[in-house]
């Protein structure tokens, strides 16, 4: 009987994943570590704002953060912050491949965004940096932000 309960559940357990080429690993979303210039340990930031640049959506309002999530425009190749926070307003620029990849051909296409660089910030030199070019569903972490 127990043997049977198990096949039964491999069984169930495998259905789920029939389509195992299908899953889908890539995000657009940019994941962004805010830390000290002095130790570069994690710190957390008193954020007034973050938007993306001309937009009326704040995604962050009145935070304290110190990990963020940030949206890619996937029908663009580059996206751009607004940060204020204290008394100072911050601008981030981060510009990236678009790339549309066919997993599977029961799958259809997925956008991918790749080749992940700043293109253009205020935060000052050295203060912003990409630790890994590929937004990905299991990245720890994209960018580097120093205060």
């Amino acid at each position: 009987m127990r043997a049977l309960a198990a096949v039964f559940f491999l069984l169930v357990l495998s259905s789920c994943f029939d389509q195992g080429e299908c899953l889908i690993t890539n995000s657009n979303m940019v994941r962004v570590s805010l830390r000290s210039m002095k130790d570069k340990t994690v710190i957390t930031v008193a954020l007034k704002s973050v938007s993306v640049l001309n937009h009326d959506t704040a995604l962050y309002a009145n935070a304290d953060a110190s990990a963020l999530l940030l949206p890619v425009d996937p029908g663009v190749n580059e996206t751009s912050y607004l940060f204020v926070y204290g008394d100072k307003t911050d601008t981030l620029s981060l510009g990236y491949d678009n790339q549309t990849v066919v997993l599977a051909p029961q799958c259809g296409a997925f956008p991918y965004q790749r080749n992940l660089t700043v293109t253009n910030s205020t935060f000052g030199q050295d203060s912003v940096v990409v630790t890994n070019p590929s937004l990905l569903k299991d990245a720890v972490e994209n960018v580097r932000i120093y205060f």
